[in-house]
């Protein structure tokens, strides 16, 4: 399932003061709008024949779209899938393409796009761009927008580990914010399939130093830095961004832009 977020906020707030969320869930056929006054946004789901939606992005001075990749293989196994490179299924690329309709029926004319390193983030980022003939559009791909690294978690399936380990376990590894889950080490079938991988050695730290396990806490930690020096700046200038990623990296940058959320709630 693909999702994209859209962002108005105020200078003044840093990105969190103010801000309409656009979500659109592609595989939904019903219109639902809600607002939450504490949090202060806007939640639309799927088009109306009124499009509500092209009052929103009229009325934005800052455009920015958090869109989750399409499915991959280990999605549909409900398997660790982390750091592991899989390409999208069939069905990703189907949600893909869907995406990039909505998107051009929006009218989105996207400035920058950026990607993670690895295939089902950049994919899905190609994929919509076609969709809406911007293949053109300047993209950049970082290792810092990668999903949570799920350590010595990766490739296993999620409720096998529930029976291994219990609920309540597995539950905080994947949904505390500052619990990390155990590192991979290199007896892990997947360490060298990862470690040696070339795209890591092209990496603006170096390969001893990218992490062998995450919190959600450890991925906003290396998220920030290209957030705040490369990203932040583009959408500030009135540039209309694009970030294709994945769940974990989406969430830890929402948690900061939203910046109310709780943090082992959210």
């Amino acid at each position: 399932m693909v999702k994209f977020r859209f962002y108005n906020p105020t200078v003044s707030g840093g990105f969190t003061t103010f801000s309409f969320l656009l979500e659109l869930t592609l595989v939904q056929s019903y219109v639902c709008a809600s607002v939450n006054a504490k949090n202060r946004w806007l939640l639309i789901r799927r088009c109306s024949c009124h499009r509500p939606e092209k009052v929103l992005l009229e009325m934005a001075k800052y455009r920015l779209i958090l869109l989750r990749h399409g499915e991959g293989a280990w999605n549909k196994e409900n398997r660790f899938c982390s750091w592991v490179d899989q390409k999208l299924s069939s069905d990703g690329v189907k949600e893909a393409q869907t995406c990039g309709r909505h998107l051009k029926n929006l009218g989105f004319e996207f400035d920058l796009v950026f990607t993670s390193i690895l295939s089902r983030s950049i994919q899905t980022a190609w994929l919509v761009l076609e969709e809406m003939g911007q293949e053109w559009v300047p993209t950049e791909a970082s290792w810092r927008l990668n999903e949570r690294h799920y350590g010595a978690l990766i490739g296993l399936n999620r409720a096998e580990m529930a029976l291994n380990h219990g609920e309540e376990q597995v539950k905080r590894w994947r949904r505390s914010y500052a619990v990390t889950p155990p590192p991979i080490t290199e007896s892990h079938p997947y360490y060298h399939e990862i470690y040696n991988d070339r795209r890591y050695k092209l990496c603006d730290v170096p390969l001893e130093k990218l992490p062998k396990a995450e919190s959600l806490k450890e991925v906003l930690d290396r998220l920030l830095p290209y957030w705040n020096e490369r990203i932040a700046p583009e959408v500030k200038k009135g540039k209309t961004v694009l970030i294709s990623a994945h769940g974990n990296s989406t969430r830890a940058l929402l948690k900061h832009l939203e910046g109310n959320v709780a943090s082992e709630r959210f």
